[in-house]
């Protein structure tokens, strides 16, 4: 089961979500999904709406494209191809800041899910209204950087140079002069002082983020908001 979704056309606004709202009874009242959905934890899988996440929530997603099936196979293999931070409502609408071929931008995400056939989100652990805010003011200064097109085109190589060895190596870019996708994620959490890595040899995948998913300890399944 899949919600529907609706969005105004996108304009220019700042990142002011309501760090201080939880989500309804009603918005959590999930559905139970079926067996063999990607990236479901095999203990009680749902289906949700937007109204069930919060503002610093991670969206997994993929879709039926060509570029988005390479993705999944050289950055896993895996289930896979993009990672989005949920940032809270903009002019009643669900939003989300993503690293896209057009640089850091902000997307109302009723629109951009329509092309998605998996979107699933997850949450980190712990997180408080500190950090939270934090991790707002960190992608709001982030926005419009450009995409990082040669780590992309670089990650199979460290991957498999360093894939025996992940410690041996620990990446740090202090000032990053753009991202993909997973790298903002992480790098964004990694400045609110909840890194998802100790240490990484590279920057991570998609799947390298959705590998650590159900460590029950740090990131907590939320709910599918679309399924295959």
């Amino acid at each position: 089961m899949s919600p529907t979704f609706t969005a105004t056309e996108a304009g220019e606004h700042r990142i002011t979500a309501d760090l201080s709202a939880s989500p309804s009874e009603a918005a959590v009242d999930a559905v139970a999904l079926q067996a063999d959905i990607p990236l479901d934890p095999g203990h009680g899988g749902r289906s949700i709406p937007p109204d069930a996440l919060e503002p610093g929530d991670v969206i997994f997603s993929t879709t039926n494209e060509r570029i988005s099936a390479v993705i999944r196979r050289v950055s896993g293999p895996g289930p896979v191809s993009h990672a989005r931070i949920y940032i809270g409502k903009v002019a009643n609408e669900p939003m989300v800041v993503e690293a896209v071929s057009s640089g850091v931008q902000k997307a109302f995400l009723g629109e951009i899910i329509k092309k998605d056939n998996l979107a699933v989100a997850f949450r980190m652990r712990g997180m408080t209204s500190a950090q939270r805010s934090n991790l707002m003011n960190f992608l709001e200064s982030e926005l419009d950087k450009p995409y990082d097109h040669w780590g992309v085109i670089g990650y199979p190589f460290k991957r498999f140079v360093y894939k025996d060895k992940p410690a041996s190596v620990n990446f740090e870019n202090t000032n990053p002069k753009g991202y993909f996708c997973s790298q903002l994620v992480e790098e964004a959490f990694k400045r609110t002082g909840m890194p998802i890595f100790t240490t990484t040899a590279y920057p991570p995948s998609p799947n390298d983020l959705a590998s650590l998913t159900f460590i029950p300890d740090k990131i907590e399944y939320v709910g599918h908001l679309k399924t295959p």
